[in-house]
């Protein structure tokens, strides 16, 4: 898909012309070798520099060789100009033969340039003065050659006969002429030209004719015709695919005039355009939409929508057409754009009405265009979760409230009515009651007067006296014109927006018409909501659509991929989560997910990719595009996967393209553009380097099945890159419109060959390596290196003079020449290593040579953060790791950039610790696991950038971490490679300091705002932690083991298992590999456990050496034995009043073995506190403080403070006035006892407070107490100097060098503080295997059932407080002592006859006083009183029961399969079948009096106070049949429960019981073969008037034992409803009775 360059041979002649052509020669099967080359021309356009550019061609030797080509050969060019033709044409020469004796005689090859028309390549011959000039030209497409990209050019010259020849021209691999002269023409010049010229025609004066400013990479001339293939290998690094066409489609500054008041008339220019979205219309116009920022950046404030049309795909657009532009109010500060120059006033610049992230679609000849709308406000974070709408009868009217929140609802007209549904004086204007918006954009009335707008509430005079609910909502604006005029908005909003939401808004980017199986269509726009926010927090996010099926006129809201989404699949954390719900768990955090597009496959299937949150996941690298598949349209999603694309937390734009991209036809591909972000982002750096929103791509991608595989990946933009909109333009291109830096919104049409391309590319090339053949990077005096620089798209290096490389040895200055590789991606120089020579080589691309790609991109030294590239060693290997130590922890100074220190011992070369320049004491420790032998360190700076890598330093080593001696000190080159020191050898080191006293910087950066860093950082020497045998610990923790080991001499691995027994089979849980240099696993094993731990160093040969460890858990008990402070306070010393504070001093320190001096010694460890604060406790208090230190926690000061503050924050508040840091956002309540954990290692806090962890702040380097320098004079509990003193109760204060783990900090806090004793719990669980629950009522039977399980739960747990088992236990026997045993007395209340009536039957219970209708409503407080109201009436009240007979099909499956389940489980499953399925409702009926027909209905019952008897009679065929009812009652959360009914026959009646209405079941044996006699009658109780048990009382637990099993028969049984109401059809067939229980003793 090249573009086809249109080609026209003109041949204008004076005179008639030939060109000379040589003896004919057949075209060379193989390569044909130059007779002249050369290389790397700069040419500048005057006489001077074209004789001095050509005097190694200038010779008369070689100007035969050209005059021979010139006859029969060959002439190849490889150029480029240094600019573009902007007005007129311009000739310029590219080689030309002239002569000193004349001005006027010469020839030329060139080419002509043109701002408008066709670009040309010209011959032009003149022989003297006068007419005789011949001219030939080729003419081009425009801009072929006006442009600043290198080109080949080929002329080929084959002589035909002798009197004619021919010459053929090909262009950047194209033939594009081929002509026919004759061949006296050149013999008129030929014969007297003594000079060859490049870049002009020297015509014996100056100034040079038809000059070139431009660069020659290579001049090749052949004796012979050179071949096709010799051409196309020529012509390979310009034959290019077309070049993206590029427009700023809107920058800053671009005006738009939307009338509004207090704007300039003359047009607002544009602070920021943002979030673009683009259509292609029917009519093949291009419509692209985006955000007018006005006067600042932010998501809120006087932001508009905007569109520009396109009818030339793109090249040029049509003047902002403002869709909508919001009110603003009067104190908008509208006097300059807020960026410009950093200015930022106070206010946040919210005093206006809001429409942003608009979103397109195109279908069917019309625009639909939805924006989110905010009123006055920070826009969506200040959205509430609540309707914005009333509905009335069916219709949403819109809400309204005055400054006392009283609601008000605007009607038809646009009248507003009052919250009892008055009629007020107020209207807005222009109010729509169908589309829910207004002409005015919400301007109120009341009467004839303005009272301001209802989009507006803040202090400003536009205001209206009644507004709308801070919310968010989604108008929807429509074009039949394509995009040049909109119809008035549609209010989506209570279509589509729950009351649960706090925020809903659109994708953003583009919308699309699905195609149905069934032939119809579906618009489909993508759309986002957050649930669970509150305050400013935004709450959780998650993707979604809004779908309509009838041309837009209704949507509807789909669900979102996050409704019933499985997270931690496979594991035994897997669960599932839905939008409504997310974050109410710990770790939700990283499955929200935002902005969205949604494409259509060709199988029908909705793909929706997806931006997310899952690069706060920490086992993550960074964030991937995540995506979910509908097989229904947008109506539900599956899966959510991940993919291989990088996802800095950006919108991306994703469409379905059809395009031939290998030659084998057009299919399906899935474009999707986005930023990659930083490309040194990694696991280990902050969240804001995993969210760098640069280096757009556009990826070509194909599903299959499920999976998601990309084809083609193409960077577009190397620069910032933000939110994108893609677009199919035709079978050949897409277009893009994105966010770029510098605030310019750019469109770029690419073709599709330019992304499938991996040679070329619009912007700078970038090094991707500098390397010699050696690979190990040590090279020798003498040795040749050949340096090989690799880019990432094909170069030309050319300078005019000798092109080189800079070196640096060691600091010293060198240069590498130029060997090869200009016009390809590999450049290659060569330099040989002098004796004189040490250290290590580096590389720089510092020089003035011009770098640049066939567009003339060139290099941009500024983008080459590395600058220095380490190529090679000479003598030693600085990398070799060989005589590396073991490094067990490290730390260092403060750092400003949140990474860590253990960064510069992970193996990993992209992460890195940073820390302050400041010339004074900047340092890094690295902690040996033992007391080693040590000369010397190495350290590999930070890559990919220079800023921070160390060039100067000191080197200090301690035995105790005290007392340092320097041991080294020097200078480095600030290049990429390891660096490596030797010093004397120091004996018994423990601790290896590096002190940073100079480091690189940006030339911007002053040396105080200065950073160092390091990527990696080791100790060479000799370890004692390194033996041949494997020495392990184990230690105890609070329920956890800690299991550490020694190094073992060429060891590979270290594996760790457990039993529970010795001498038993040991589980796998853990394998090391030593490269990771990791000797201790910390295995969270719980409480109390008495488990075995074998450690077993391997190799590839096998076992070296194994240990077996023993480990008694210590638990809460031990942990407080081993801290250094622990103090408890007994029961009833608890109390601190505000005056009472504790101060520790050394006696009062835990261990004889300890001092208050020893937390000096504490860099890292934990601090535990379990308090309860008091009402009266104000806040600004101090739970735990350390006195007289020069510095604390972390600051500067006389003390340190654990502080709640007064707005019911935990912070760390330091002496230093104004230093404190936050810790937990939740509030810590007062009058309830919290638990908190402050764990410190070398790099972070863990804040876990009441089994929640609430805060992880990751910091460079921190240390608990360690700095303190002087003494510490005491430790305070309860108060603090320079703080408030505690009010409430502390139970313990603990201080210890453990580090809890996150598990263990939350089980402590939670209350896991023993191995619970679960004895008493499992006996009383055992003791209710013997309970006949038939014997029980149904409601303390229910209590009893939640008991049970609630205590077979805590008993399964793996980690219950033991405050939670006894409460389990407690309840579970208190359950047991309530069951109440059934006996009846009878107490009928007004029982009326039994009516049937269309086949329900109904029973009347009439209430004649109050106290018959407290019997039976206790339980319902409403009901109960609406029946009182009405008896004080003198009303007559009745309860009505209607039962209907319904037939066994509409069980449901899932109802029938769990009866079936359940009878499985109460051995009731054999020979049973339905005999009914039967619904019981309870209405309450009031009358004026007891005769009247008339009467209305006042309440519904769900259940009753008493059990109510139901009593159905049988036919006679089931009297010797077994007869159970079963209840099926739907719960709150729509499932159902199963209950058996307390069942009797006698008289051939069924009696059951039950105080809740709902669906019931009877089941019956199936009818035997043998006849049976009728059983006798039995008392309620189930036993025979003698006392032994009855046969035929169906109680599971009186059954015999079943050796098989089948299940219920449920199908419908041959007796149909009407038999069941005929059986029914007497007087009296169901009745009601109201039954008094009388508890009897249970046991």
């Amino acid at each position: 898909m090249k573009k086809n360059q249109t080609i026209k041979v003109l041949l204008a002649a004076v005179l008639s012309f030939s060109i000379i052509a040589g003896v004919t020669n057949s075209f060379a099967e193989n390569t044909i070798e130059p007779i002249i080359q050369l290389e790397n021309k700069k040419l500048e356009g005057n006489l001077a520099n074209a004789t001095a550019q050509s005097t190694d061609i200038n010779t008369s030797e070689n100007l035969t060789k050209v005059k021979s080509a010139m006859k029969s050969g060959s002439i190849t060019l490889r150029f480029k100009f240094n600019n573009k033709i902007e007005n007129g044409s311009e000739a310029v020469g590219l080689l030309s033969l002239s002569t000193t004796e004349t001005s006027n005689k010469y020839a030329v090859l060139g080419v002509k340039r043109n701002s408008e028309t066709a670009d040309q390549i010209l011959f032009e011959r003149r022989s003297n003065f006068g007419p005789d000039i011949a001219t030939s030209s080729i003419s081009l497409e425009s801009n072929i050659l006006n442009n600043t990209n290198w080109h080949t050019l080929t002329y080929t010259f084959k002589e035909t006969d002798t009197t004619n020849s021919n010459m053929t021209v090909y262009l950047d691999g194209q033939n594009v002429g081929n002509i026919n002269v004759e061949y006296t023409h050149f013999n008129k010049v030929k014969d007297g030209f003594n000079i060859v010229t490049l870049g002009g025609v020297e015509v014996g004066t100056n100034p040079l004719k038809y000059p070139m400013n431009g660069s020659m990479d290579i001049v090749q001339i052949h004796d012979q015709v050179i071949n096709d293939d010799q051409i196309k290998e020529l012509h390979t690094p310009t034959d290019v695919v077309e070049l993206p066409e590029m427009t700023k489609l809107w920058e800053k500054g671009t005006k738009i005039n939307s009338g509004e008041e207090s704007d300039d008339p003359d047009g607002v220019a544009v602070s920021m355009y943002r979030i673009p979205s683009i259509v292609k219309t029917d009519s093949g116009k291009l419509i692209a939409a985006a955000d007018a920022r006005k006067y600042h950046y932010n998501d809120w404030g006087d932001i508009a929508t905007v569109v520009r049309t396109s009818d030339d795909d793109g090249k040029t657009w049509n003047e902002n057409n403002v869709v909508i532009d919001m009110p603003t109010n009067s104190n908008f500060d509208k006097s300059r754009d807020f960026i410009e120059d950093g200015y930022y006033p106070n206010s946040r610049r919210t005093q206006s009405a809001v429409a942003i992230d608009p979103v397109l679609l195109h279908a069917d000849g019309k625009t639909y265009l939805f924006v989110d709308i905010c009123p006055e406000s920070n826009g969506a974070i200040d959205a509430t979760s609540t309707s914005a709408y009333e509905k009335i009868k069916g219709k949403y009217y819109l809400n309204l409230y005055d400054k006392s929140n009283k609601k008000y609802t605007v009607r038809d007209q646009g009248v507003v009515y009052d919250g009892v549904g008055n009629k007020t004086d107020y209207v807005v204007d222009g109010y729509n009651a169908e589309t829910l918006t207004s002409t005015s954009n919400g301007e109120l009335l009341k009467g004839n007067n303005k009272a301001g707008n209802i989009y507006l509430n803040g202090s400003g005079n536009k205001s209206g006296d009644l507004h709308v609910l801070k919310t968010s909502f989604i108008w929807l604006f429509t074009s039949d014109d394509d995009g040049e005029t909109w119809n008035l908005p549609r209010d989506l909003t209570p279509f589509v927006k729950e009351d649960y939401m706090k925020f809903i808004g659109t994708g953003p980017g583009a919308g699309i018409k699905a195609k149905k199986a069934d032939g119809s269509t579906r618009l489909i726009f993508p759309i986002y909501y957050t649930t669970n926010g509150e305050g400013t927090n935004l709450g959780s996010q998650s993707s979604a659509c809004i779908y309509s099926d009838d041309g837009g006129k209704t949507w509807i809201r789909g669900e979102s991929p996050n409704d019933g989404r499985i997270v931690n699949k496979g594991t035994d954390e897997e669960r599932t989560i839905t939008s409504q719900t997310l974050n109410n768990q710990k770790g939700d955090s990283t499955y929200e997910l935002t902005e969205s597009q949604i494409v259509q496959l060709n199988d029908g299937r909705l793909v929706q990719f997806m931006r997310n949150t899952s690069f706060l996941d920490a086992d993550r690298d960074y964030g991937v595009v995540q995506y979910a598949i509908s097989e229904d349209y947008g109506e539900t999603w599956g899966q959510v996967y991940d993919t291989d694309i990088r996802e800095p937390y950006c919108q991306l734009s994703a469409i379905s393209v059809k395009a031939d991209l290998d030659g084998k036809g057009s299919k399906e591909y899935i474009a999707i553009s986005n930023a990659s972000g930083n490309e040194y982002s990694t696991k280990t750096l902050p969240h804001d380097t995993k969210k760098s929103r640069k280096v757009g791509h556009i990826r070509l991608c194909e599903i299959k099945g499920d999976e998601l595989n990309v084809k083609y990946d193409k960077t577009i933009d190397d620069g910032g890159f933000a939110y994108s909109s893609l677009v199919q333009i035709d079978d050949n291109h897409l277009g893009i419109v994105y966010e770029k830096e510098g605030y310019i919104m750019q469109y770029m049409k690419v073709n599709f060959d330019y992304l499938t391309e991996n040679k070329v590319n619009v912007f700078s090339p970038k090094v991707k390596s500098i390397k010699i053949d050696n690979e190990n990077k040590v090279v020798q005096a003498n040795d040749e290196l050949a340096i090989k620089v690799t880019f990432d798209q094909t170069v030309f290096m050319v300078n005019g003079q000798t092109r080189q490389l800079d070196l640096k040895i060691n600091g010293t200055n060198a240069t590498a020449e130029y060997v090869s590789g200009s016009g390809t991606n590999e450049l290659i120089f060569k330099y040989v290593v002098k004796d004189n020579d040490n250290g290590e080589i580096a590389v720089s691309i510092e020089n003035d040579a011009i770098i640049d790609t066939v567009y003339g991109q060139s290099f941009d030294k500024e983008k080459n953060n590395n600058k220095l590239y380490t190529i090679a060693y000479i003598g030693n290997n600085q990398a070799d790791k060989a005589k590396d130590i073991p490094l067990a922890n490290a730390r260092g100074s403060a750092t400003i950039k949140s990474t860590k220190a253990l960064n510069a011992l992970d193996d990993d070369s992209l992460s890195y610790w940073t820390t302050n320049v400041n010339g004074n004491g900047a340092y890094f420790i690295a902690n040996l696991k033992s007391p080693s032998t040590v000369n010397g360190i190495r350290y590999l700076p930070r890559q990919g950038n220079d800023e921070g890598r160390i060039t100067s330093y000191e080197v200090y080593v301690s035995s105790d971490g005290n007392t340092y001696d320097k041991v080294a000190a020097g200078t480095w080159m600030a290049s990429d490679g390891w660096k490596s020191i030797s010093f004397a050898e120091k004996l018994n080191i423990k601790y290896v300091k590096l002190v940073i006293k100079g480091a690189a910087k940006p030339s911007t950066t002053t040396q105080k705002n200065a950073v160092a860093s390091i990527a990696e950082m080791r100790v060479t020497g000799t370890s004692t932690f390194i033996k041949d045998n494997l020495d392990a610990e184990i230690t105890s923790r609070y329920s956890t083991v800690r299991l550490s080991w020694n190094d073992v001499a060429s060891a590979e691995q270290y594996v760790i298992s457990v039993s529970d027994q010795e001498n038993g089979t040991y589980e796998v849980i853990k394998t090391i590999r030593a490269s990771q240099n990791q000797n201790e696993f910390i295995y969270e094993c719980g409480y109390g456990k008495d488990y075995y731990y074998k450690v077993t160093a391997k190799n590839n040969d096998g076992i070296l050496d194994e240990q077996i460890l023993h480990d008694t858990q210590v638990s809460f008990d031990g942990l407080k034995n081993n801290s250094i402070i622990n103090k408890i306070f007994e029961e009833g010393n608890q109390t601190f009043d505000g005056q009472r504070v504790e101060t520790l001093q050394d006696s009062d320190i835990n261990s004889d073995n300890h001092s208050l001096q020893d937390l000096k010694l504490m860099k890292t460890g934990s601090i535990i506190v379990k308090f309860k604060r008091s009402s009266t406790d104000s806040g600004n208090s101090a739970l735990f403080g350390i006195n007289t230190a020069t510095s604390e926690l972390k600051g500067n000061g006389t003390y340190a403070s654990l502080v709640i503050m007064n707005n019911n924050i935990l912070k760390i508040i330091y002496g230093k006035d104004g230093s404190q840091a936050g810790f937990i956002n939740n509030t810590l309540s007062q009058d309830e006892w919290h638990t908190l954990v402050l764990s410190i290692d070398s790099y972070q806090y863990c804040l876990t407070v009441d089994g929640q962890e609430v805060k992880v702040n990751n910091t460079g380097s921190f240390e608990m107490f360690s700095q303190i320098t002087s003494s510490i004079n005491s430790v305070s509990i309860g108060g603090q100097t320079g703080i408030s003193n505690f009010k409430g109760e502390i139970e313990y204060v603990l201080v210890t060098n453990e580090i809890l783990t996150s598990q263990e900090a939350m089980d402590l806090t939670a209350g896991y503080t023993l191995a619970v004793d679960k004895s008493e719990l499992v006996e009383v669980i055992n003791s209710t295997k013997t309970i006949n629950l038939q014997e029980y009522t149904n409601a303390t039977v229910n209590k009893y059932v939640r008991a049970l399980e609630k205590a077979n739960m805590i008993n399964e747990a793996a980690r219950p407080s033991q405050e939670e088992v006894d409460k389990a236990t407690k309840n579970l026997m208190t359950a047991i002592e309530e069951l109440i045993k059934i006996a009846y007395e009878n107490n009928t209340v007004n029982i009326t006859p039994v009516t049937i009536e269309d086949e329900v039957n109904k029973v009347v219970v009439g209430f004649k006083d109050l106290e018959e209708a407290e019997k039976v409503l206790k339980n319902d407080a409403m009901a109960l009183d609406i029946v009182k109201k009405e008896l004080k009436k003198g009303s007559y009240v009745e309860v009505v029961a209607e039962s209907s007979a319904l037939p066994v099909s509409d069980l449901s499956t899932t109802d029938k399969t769990q009866l079936n389940e359940y009878l499985k489980d109460i051995e009731k499953d054999e020979d049973t079948e339905i005999g009914q399925y039967l619904d019981v409702s309870l209405a309450i009926y009031a009358k004026d009096s007891q005769n009247t027909s008339e009467k209305r209905e006042i309440a519904r019952l769900d259940e009753t106070s008493l059990l109510l008897d139901f009593e159905i009679d049988l036919d006679e065929k089931f009297n010797d049949r077994g007869v159970t009812i079963y209840r099926l009652h739907e719960n709150d959360d729509g499932s159902k429960t199963i209950d058996t009914l307390y069942t009797t026959k006698e008289n051939g009646k069924v009696i059951f019981e039950s105080h809740l209405f709902s669906e019931f079941i009877m089941v019956v044996d199936k009818e035997k073969t043998s006849e049976v006699k009728p059983s006798d009658s039995t008392k309620p109780d189930g036993n025979k008037p003698d006392g032994s048990e009855n046969p035929n009382t169906d109680n599971p637990m009186n059954q015999d034992d079943k050796t098989s099993s089948s299940q219920v028969n449920t199908s419908d049984s041959t007796r149909s409803v009407e038999m069941l109401i005929g059986c029914m059809g007497i007087a009296a067939v169901i009745y009601f009775v109201v039954s008094k229980k009388k508890k009897e003793e249970t046991r």
